[in-house]
């Protein structure tokens, strides 16, 4: 999958990763017991050099829409925390130890920001290694484009939100991304409701089959509506 357009809460939380920089010189001198006036400049060169060269791929990864890279980032944490909590008992540093405590709750906080950021409708079409294409939901159509909506292809949603939807094509065609990219309005109908919603492209699945979609302008009105069309799906049980 192609990401066009990171969403800003997600570059913010990639941003973060910039944080293990400064956090790796503390750790190193805590480790060490430097000295403010006597601090090992080359060793905290080493490892916060190291943890950049480490974080900035993973961060780049994640913002181009790499799920494994959350897997990865998850990986560093994991390590990072077991060997300083490794090191604080060998060295009977107690600083270490509560420092060790506090980079695991900064972990799980980066990694759970991380991972609801790229679990969002419009990042993740719920589409399994062995699929061609995500499972529709059963009963919801989508026109793209509202103006043109006689000549827009009809479409399946994946997902569907209050944040945004992933919509696919379920026929053999392929749709270029140049001809949605300047959508104004969606339509979804579901039975005998409809909800309209402004939206921008923000992913591209291969071959151009399928597009997640971020909803933008959404009057407070027009969110409740959309609330309320989502409810009505599922109390059918068609989305969680």
């Amino acid at each position: 999958m192609k990401v066009i357009s990171a969403s800003v809460r997600l570059r913010v939380a990639t941003a973060m990763m910039a944080l293990w920089v400064p956090v790796a010189a503390v750790e190193t001198i805590i480790v060490t017991r430097a000295q403010w006036w006597n601090l090992p400049k080359t060793t905290i060169e080493i490892w916060s050099g190291s943890v950049a060269l480490i974080s900035l791929p993973l961060a780049l990864w994640m913002l181009a829409g790499k799920r494994w890279a959350l897997h990865l980032t998850a990986l560093f944490g994991i390590l990072w925390t077991v060997l300083s909590l490794w090191v604080a008992f060998r060295t009977e540093n107690p600083g270490l130890g509560f420092f060790t405590l506090l980079l695991m709750v900064l972990w799980l906080a980066l990694f759970t920001g991380l991972k609801h950021e790229m679990s969002r409708s419009f990042f993740d079409p719920h589409l399994k290694w062995f699929q061609g294409l995500p499972e529709a939901i059963p009963g919801v159509a989508c026109i793209l484009n509202a103006e043109s909506e006689s000549t827009s292809p009809a479409l399946r949603a994946s997902r569907l939100d209050v944040d945004g939807a992933f919509v696919f094509n379920p026929g053999e065609e392929p749709i270029s991304p140049d001809q949605i990219r300047k959508i104004s309005e969606m339509i979804f109908r579901f039975k005998d409701r409809e909800v309209r919603c402004h939206a921008k492209m923000m992913s591209v699945l291969k071959d151009n089959r399928g597009f997640g979609f971020q909803f933008i302008h959404v009057a407070p009105d027009a969110r409740k509506e959309l609330g309320d069309f989502i409810e009505t799906m599922r109390g059918e049980g068609y989305v969680e």
